[in-house]
Order: structure tokens, then C-alpha cells, then sequence
């Protein structure tokens, strides 16, 4: 989360805080601006004794902020935050959103930062004139929606395989599409 503390200006854009508690955003005496943000704290999104003003469409979890207008507030599992992962970034972790979440081409193009947080181009969707909140942008290609898919792949068991080892089988879904998997061993050998 984030802690606002003494006189100072903080500004989050573009940014997801979530289980980081007890508050995703505490201000005590500092002014914070939140803007195109998710914000989902253990027990509060917002908590402390300063403003956290909304600069508008941020998705909540609970109604603590006080944000209106443009912000959207939704129960923690109603935000459709996936856990904490790479999501094809060799860079920071995100958590991704999903179609159904209230994030999902919430905020208009002219508040949309030009890449979220892995370098991914805003908007995710080729003509949309929205992006999403938060620190994560879903990608769907033109003309396209986003799917799940069963992918299946056959290999051999590379040999020897210690807790650590990883392997990456080649794999493709029926679609065509490509498909990247990375297995990784543990101390069990799974």
C-alpha cells in the first residue's frame, strides 16, 4: 500500500494497491490524489486521517474513500484481480483483470498513460477510445475478445529434474494461437 504521511503531494495514476494492509491508501496529513488506480486494502481501500481526493475512474473494493462520479466501488472479489504474477513481463509483476472486471475500459483514452505497467500499449483494445484502471492493460487483438482455451501438449520428462529445474515443452492451442509454459519443479518433484 501506500502511506501519505506529513505535509507532502502524492499522486498515483495508472496503479493497482491490493493486499498490501491493513489500507491499500492511508493519508495522515498529506494530501493523495488517486486517478485511474484499483484500490483494494485487507481491511479498508482507504484509511488515515488526510484527504485522498479522486482524480477519477478508480475501482474500489469498498466504499472507504469516499470517491463518486467516475469511480466505481465493487466488493474485494467483485474487482476481478488475478493473483500477483510475470502476465508475459519480464519486468514487474501485475495482477491482471479480467473482461467482467469494473477496471475494464473504464477510463477514457485522454487519462490512459501510453503503457501500463509491463510495457503493454494503452488501450488493450485495437480503436477502443477506453483503458483500464489500474496497473495492468487486458490485451485483445483487433477485432478479437478475450478467451480461455484449453491447451494440451505432449512431452518427455526431461531428465534429471532437481526442485528448481524448469522446462519449457512447445505447446499451441487449437486456435493458432501461440502459447508459452513454463514448468518449474519443487522439493515434491511437481
Amino acid at each position: 500500500g501506500i502511506a501519505a504521511l506529513g505535509t507532502s503531494r502524492v499522486t498515483v495514476p495508472g496503479s493497482t494497491l491490493s493486499g498490501n494492509g491493513p489500507d491499500g491508501i492511508a493519508s495522515n496529513g498529506a494530501l493523495a490524489t488517486v486517478y485511474s488506480s484499483i484500490i483494494s486494502g485487507i481491511s479498508d481501500a482507504c484509511g488515515g486521517q488526510g484527504a485522498v481526493a479522486d482524480g477519477g475512474y478508480n475501482v474500489t473494493s469498498d466504499s472507504s474513500c469516499r470517491f463518486g462520479g467516475s469511480s466505481v466501488v465493487s466488493s474485494a472479489s467483485g474487482i476481478g484481480l488475478a493473483a500477483l504474477a510475470a502476465n508475459g513481463s519480464s519486468g514487474p509483476q501485475t495482477m491482471a483483470i479480467t473482461t467482467a472486471s469494473p477496471a475494464s475500459q473504464l477510463v477514457p483514452i485522454r487519462q490512459c498513460s501510453l503503457v501500463d505497467e509491463r510495457g503493454e500499449p494503452r488501450p488493450g483494445v485495437a480503436g477502443s477510445s477506453q483503458c483500464d484502471a489500474g496497473a495492468y492493460e487486458l490485451q485483445v487483438p483487433a477485432g478479437g475478445t478475450q478467451s480461455t482455451q484449453s491447451v494440451s501438449w505432449t512431452t518427455t520428462n526431461p531428465a534429471p529434474v532437481a526442485a528448481g529445474d524448469t522446462y519449457t515443452p512447445a505447446a499451441s492451442a487449437s486456435s493458432g494461437l501461440t502459447v508459452a509454459i513454463t514448468l518449474q519443479w519443487d522439493s515434491s518433484g511437481c
